[in-house]
């Protein structure tokens, strides 16, 4: 799991790619970050699900 990284308090838009590619799969607009707070940003889901799963690829930010 990666180190926390410290970033400007203001407005984010987050692209979700695969490691081994550029070709971004979902973005997480909007997210407003706001000086003093922690964030995680959790990503879950399939880019396809397989048969039988309806678990989309899905982004969440949550306030540490």
């Amino acid at each position: 799991m990666p180190d926390f990284v410290e970033v400007d308090a203001k407005k984010y838009a987050f692209n979700v790619k695969l490691a081994s590619g550029s070709d971004v799969l979902l973005t997480l607009p909007n997210a407003v970050l706001l000086e003093g707070w922690s964030y995680t940003v959790v990503v879950r889901g399939f880019k396809t699900p397989p048969d039988g799963s309806d678990k989309v690829l899905s982004a969440e930010l949550i306030v540490d």
